[in-house]
């Protein structure tokens, strides 16, 4: 029972800690399952996109995500190299996974642009500060300096791409459950 209370919010009981975390699981499991779901159907949505796409493209969204896994790396006091050979493998086989991972993603965004366009999908004004809103939630002191950051016309565009990206998928899974 002692244990039961000093446990986060505090339980009167065992059983009420166990209750909690019976839900908890159910609820892991079911946003698994859910995000699961999802990306199958957006898997089968790429497999099936036909995209031409300009080499330069693949090649400037590949050193993008270099760039990125090595600033990852550094915050890590790794260096490429080391992680290359943790991994085993070499640069050349490196780049061409960037390479591909680039191409993955740009026809993936394609695809779902493309599915927001054809179903007049879109992300309202309140639906972008909304999302300003949640993601400058807990910023450590940064609140002011990133929501004005995350105002500005770019990045309210930005935003509201994503948006209606993930509002394409949930039509997409709709779709899909019938």
């Amino acid at each position: 029972y002692e244990f039961a209370k000093g446990v986060e919010s505090g339980y009167e009981s065992i059983a009420a800690l166990k209750d909690k975390v019976r839900e908890d699981i159910r609820k892991h499991k079911e946003a698994d399952a859910r995000i699961k779901h999802e990306e199958g159907v957006v898997e089968e949505l790429v497999g099936r996109a036909t995209v031409e796409v300009s080499p330069m493209l693949v090649d400037r969204e590949a050193q993008h995500i270099l760039e990125d896994e090595e600033d990852t790396l550094k915050r890590q006091r790794v260096t490429v190299d080391q992680y290359l050979a943790a991994v085993g493998r070499s640069q050349d086989e490196h780049q061409e996974e960037a390479r591909k991972e680039a191409m993955d993603r740009i026809v993936r965004v394609y695809a779902l642009n493309k599915v927001a366009e054809l179903e007049g999908i879109t992300a309202t004004d309140a639906e972008v500060d909304e999302e300003i809103d949640r993601l400058v939630e807990g910023s450590g002191g940064q609140e002011k300096r990133m929501h004005r950051n995350l105002n500005e016309p770019d990045s309210r565009a930005s935003l509201a791409n994503v948006l209606a990206r993930r509002k394409a998928i949930e039509r997409l899974t709709a779709i899909a459950k019938g």
